[in-house]
């Protein structure tokens, strides 16, 4: 696990990196509303994900826990079946997105200018999307044996590819959307060689038969894979939904300004969520196992563990957001600096109350119990969306209303359902986890107000080197004082012996 973790964290700083070196780059050479119609395109090709989540979003699950049971061959017919029906799934996704492409400027506004560019773009957009299907399934078989780290180096990889395709392009040729679309399909080839190096490596015994495809065990993933598909609809109206409206209601240049005040939040929650999956495997290898003493002491510590990594470079980001923005976005002046800090902020409530239990969702397909979730979701993405729509047609009120309405929706479906809804998952009293909720809330209160009061003896100019000190120092103290705030004396032990045997074991190497 603590390689899995490891190697987490450091594919997060790749991603962030390129991502943080990029998106001012892109926006700069393109536009405000250029890098609105890039975002859009990212983010309209995501719905594909809710027809493929029906089979693809429980097929680790159902794989992992038929090995674990000693079952290979049942195993190896639930890898054929996904990886048969991604092939039709694949065909259907290239039909409908060639007409979406031929009628693009009747769907979302698109200037005339912008109309040959976009359709590229958009083209090679549904390209990567199929490709990624297959990524996916391959990378199940990683999780099944609990080494998440290879999946974590492939993706450092393509970042970089990505990256490095995305700089050069921009630099050196005039620049165009479809650019990072093409890094994006090339980056996604590079993932699905090192795929198939990986499944060889492994050596699982868990191999793809054309023969082994079997429609009742499709017809098992569908039952249980149908409630993420609620679960991906809701993200997608909530995340996709809002760019969406904010073409067709505001004006395309105010989707790039949506685009990049959710960019770093986004990553945020990206990163909350590849952390809380370091954990997923142990859980479910303990509850396949009926180990349910110690699948709740894993859960709990994994509540605690999670909260400490990710809750010092949001307070960090909290209280050196402004000077942040200003150094990204040199181009932008003082006020449209300061709405856009102001939206992030708004944006990145939620993703403080997921980084205080986001582990607890993993509890939703290791037992096997996605419809209440489903719903959740559900009744969630629609007030967003009702809400949403109803402000922006009968108010002036514009992104101010759309980030307002996306957070509290958010955070009152956390609060009102997904930390009890993990409790009766594992059959215990509604309130249990809780306590533990409010523990990593309130350390992140108390953290916060002595990174402001700090922040407030400041009275010079931020430069890069400043502001990537002072980032450290208060991530560095953020660290410290959640060490000793939420671990208990079990844990602070086990964790120091942790670093000290990984420490021994680098100096004999």
């Amino acid at each position: 696990m603590a390689l899995n973790l490891i190697s987490s964290i450091i594919v997060f700083a790749i991603q962030l990196l390129v991502n943080f070196l990029l998106a001012p780059f892109i926006l700069r050479s393109l536009g405000d509303e250029a890098y609105g119609l890039l975002t859009l395109a990212n983010s309209l090709v995501s719905y594909g994900y809710i027809l493929t989540m029906v089979i693809n979003s429980v097929s680790g699950r159902f794989i992992a826990f038929e090995y674990h049971a000693g079952r290979v061959l049942l195993a190896s017919k639930y890898y054929s079946s996904v990886l048969v029906i991604n092939m039709i799934f694949s065909l259907l996704i290239c039909l409908s997105s060639a007409l979406f492409i031929y009628k693009i400027d009747a769907i979302i506004n698109v200037s005339p200018e912008l109309k040959s560019d976009a359709q590229i773009a958009f083209g090679l957009y549904f390209a990567n999307f199929c490709l990624g299907l297959f990524n996916g399934i391959f990378s199940a078989l990683a999780f099944v044996v609990n080494k998440v780290y290879l999946i974590a180096f492939r993706s450092a990889l393509a970042s970089l590819v990505f990256g490095a395709l995305v700089f050069g392009l921009y630099y050196f040729l005039e620049p165009m959307i479809s650019y990072s679309a093409f890094a994006a399909l090339i980056s996604s080839i590079v993932v699905f060689i090192s795929s198939l190096f990986i499944v060889k490596k492994l050596g699982l015994g868990v191999r793809f038969r054309l023969r082994y495809t079997r429609l009742r065990l499709l017809k098992a993933l569908f039952k249980s894979g149908a409630f993420n598909s609620f679960n991906s609809l809701s993200y997608s109206i909530i995340n996709g939904a809002d760019l969406l409206l904010c073409n067709l209601l505001l004006n395309p240049a105010m989707v790039g300004i949506m685009a990049i005040s959710k960019s770093l939040i986004m990553t945020i929650e990206s990163f909350i969520a590849m952390l809380s999956g370091v954990f997923s495997p142990k859980l479910t290898e303990l509850y396949a196992k009926n180990l349910k003493a110690e699948l709740i002491y894993n859960l709990r510590f994994a509540l605690r563990a999670q909260a400490f990594i990710c809750l010092p470079p949001i307070c960090a980001f909290v209280g050196l957001g402004v000077e942040f923005y200003a150094l990204w976005l040199p181009f932008k002046n003082e006020e449209q600096i300061a709405f856009i800090y102001a939206l992030a902020m708004i944006a990145a409530a939620p993703a403080l109350f997921s980084a205080c239990m986001y582990p607890l969702l993993s509890l939703n397909i290791i037992v096997n119990s996605l419809r209440r979730p489903a719903m959740a979701n559900l009744v969630m993405a629609l007030c967003t969306f009702c809400s949403q729509f109803a402000l922006l047609s009968l108010t002036d009120w514009g992104l101010w209303a759309m980030f307002v309405c996306a957070s509290f929706c958010y955070m009152a479906r956390i609060l009102l359902f997904d930390i009890a809804n993990a409790a009766r998952n594992l059959e215990l009293p509604k309130s249990t986890f809780f306590i533990d909720f409010a523990r990593n809330l309130v350390a992140f209160i108390a953290l916060l107000a002595i990174i402001l009061a700090l922040k407030s003896l400041i009275l010079f100019s931020f430069s890069w080197l400043l502001l990537v000190l002072f980032g450290a120092l208060f991530c560095l103290f953020g660290y410290l004082f959640l060490f000793f705030v939420l671990f208990n004396k079990e844990q602070k032990t086990l964790f120091l012996e942790l670093i000290k045997a990984k420490l021994l074991k680098v100096k004999k190497c």
